[in-house]
């Protein structure tokens, strides 16, 4: 089958980020599912982060009796299967999917080890899939109520082989138990993966404040905040692009659309030192 992925929710800081974090719903859900949680001002990473949400392909999924929802890749209907049985086919398409907009984020100039991967429950399945695969140094993994699946054929690059990586879990989540964490997080880690087990009592299968508050703990740690560049000097400026001078600009905010020459971008750019 031909898989088409959903919209691409995004929330990025006033400027230029300095960091990214890709994050991947859980089955049914799409990427407005979490961009809330950036809204609410509960991870103070976005100031100079950028967010994104990506949407799986809307499918059918055995495990829901073959309803159409979005999903990373079907699910087998029974839920132990999940250990075992996995559908491969969506999984890698997932996983390609990814790594693009991975590709995407360092082609506009953010570097690989200043992005962090991270998803809920099935997304959660995919971004760790990915993140171990991809062939540059990732900033981290950030997992919540999630499973690895079958272990035998997790695929790690050296470069990522040891990625830090903090995987929250609800010690009552129905949907996911907190069995199958146990069993991820000791694989991964018997392949080196250094990976903290943070368990919540009486969570199910969703997020608590304590637990966002873990991840923003782990995320500003793994993209801290980089130093402030100092304004360029007014020599500097002159010598600039085109293209360097609408960046700075852009940088700061400051509307250029009336600048038809360089000269006029220049004088712009001065004004604002």
């Amino acid at each position: 089958m031909a898989y088409t992925f959903g919209a691409t929710v995004t929330r990025a800081p006033r400027g230029n980020p300095s960091a990214a974090v890709i994050f991947l719903h859980g089955l049914g859900d799409t990427g407005n599912g979490w961009a809330p949680v950036v809204d609410s001002g509960a991870l103070k990473v976005k100031d100079y982060a950028k967010f994104v949400f990506p949407t799986a392909p809307t499918q059918a999924v055995k495990l829901n009796g073959g309803a159409m929802m979005p999903a990373w890749f079907d699910l087998p209907g029974n839920l132990a299967e999940m250990l075992t049985n996995i559908d491969w086919k969506g999984v890698n398409a997932s996983i390609g999917y990814l790594h693009s907009l991975i590709d995407t984020e360092i082609s506009n100039g953010i570097p690989s080890d200043r992005i962090v991967v991270g998803g809920f429950s099935q997304g959660g399945c995919i971004a760790m899939r990915a993140a171990l695969k991809y062939p540059k140094p990732l900033g981290g993994l950030c997992l919540a109520s999630t499973f690895l699946g079958p272990d035998q054929q997790v695929e790690i690059a050296d470069c990522n082989s040891k990625i830090p990586t903090l995987w929250c879990h609800g010690e009552a989540d129905p949907m996911v138990p907190l069995l199958f964490a146990q069993m991820g997080v000791s694989a991964l880690q018997s392949k080196g993966i250094p990976l903290e087990l943070k368990t919540y009592p009486g969570l199910g299968h969703s997020a608590s404040p304590e637990e966002l508050a873990k991840m923003d703990e782990f995320l500003t740690t793994r993209l801290p905040q980089a130093p402030a560049t100092p304004p360029p000097t007014s020599e500097e400026v002159s010598k600039m692009s085109v293209k360097e001078l609408k960046t700075y600009l852009g940088s700061k905010n400051i509307n250029f659309a009336g600048c038809f020459e360089k000269t006029d971008l220049v004088s712009l750019a001065l004004s604002s030192l």
